[in-house]
């Protein structure tokens, strides 16, 4: 089932795309640029905790923050991963709801039990090479050098294009630019085209500098996207992922395509890491939102 799922993404999934600096920084969530640490000893000094006492092949030993094992509190859903020599190497989120079953089946999501009474979820994206995960070896890359979706154990390990050129080359769609994010590219489960289904769209979007002045076509930021609402209403949070759900009509900024819409959710929940500096892109024309 998993092989007929992923047929039409592995075609031109690129296992081995270039490697690329990822950047020199963490900040979550768009409009709110909350810095996250890349060392362990910063992670410590932030109250991050170990949330497992042994290092996990692909991803790192787990942190979790205010020391919260599996990351329970369901306001603080993020975990970062580091190696033993002590740098990030992955983040990953736990999400509530039912998801969808054939991005579960396919790997992108991965069961972890309940959480208040929902079924939870967790999905992952690892930055560095799997024996460096787990490696005392300092590296040059402050970040990594590539962005895996759950790399570890029962994952689909698919690996992103890092630049625009490669995510064009692999089949993925081009969407639109923001300010401080860059161009979404996007990539349907069903074939080389749209099919405007949640189950069917990659659940993490990397964005790429394009229109910037000197812009040199690299991954900026990526973001997961979940088709169902993470932030509670009572009391009023975003546990850490952008301020308000998107209904439909917002979701569809993000792709400049006047088919857009999406039968099968009503609402997405994103949560945007930057790994540079968001300040310095830009789209044409100074364009902010949704421009194409």
């Amino acid at each position: 089932m998993q092989l007929n799922l992923l047929l039409p993404l592995a075609a031109g999934s690129g296992a081995h795309f270039a490697r690329v600096s990822l950047g020199d920084r963490l900040a979550r969530d768009y409009t709110v640029y909350s810095p996250m640490p890349i060392s362990v000893a910063a992670a410590t000094a932030q109250g991050w905790r170990p949330a497992a006492d042994t290092c996990l092949e692909g991803l790192g030993i787990p942190y979790a923050q205010k020391g919260s094992k599996n990351a329970t509190n369901p306001a603080e859903p993020l975990l970062l991963y580091f190696t033993p020599g002590g740098q990030v190497s992955g983040a990953g989120v736990y999400v509530l709801g039912a998801s969808k079953p054939r991005l579960v089946r396919a790997g992108f999501f991965l069961p972890a039990g309940k959480s208040g009474g929902y079924p939870r979820k967790y999905i992952s994206v690892t930055f560095r090479a799997p024996n460096a995960t787990c490696s005392r070896a300092i590296s040059s890359e402050p970040l990594g050098d590539r962005l895996v979706i759950n790399a570890g154990a029962g994952g689909i390990a698919l690996e992103l294009p890092l630049t625009r050129a490669e995510a064009a080359a692999a089949g993925w769609v081009r969407g639109s630019c923001f300010s401080g994010m860059g161009s979404h590219w996007f990539r349907d489960l069903s074939g080389p085209h749209l099919s405007w289904k949640a189950e069917n769209l990659v659940p993490v979007v990397p964005m790429y500098d394009e229109e910037s002045e000197g812009a040199d076509g690299k991954i900026n930021a990526f973001f997961f996207a979940d088709p169902d609402r993470q932030q509670s209403l009572f009391p009023p949070s975003a546990r850490q992922w952008e301020p308000i759900p998107l209904p439909t009509i917002a979701m569809c900024k993000n792709f400049c395509n006047s088919s857009c819409t999406f039968t099968d959710t009503s609402l997405f929940s994103t949560l945007h890491l930057y790994m540079r500096d968001h300040a310095r892109v830009t789209c044409s024309g100074g364009c902010s939102i949704g421009c194409c």
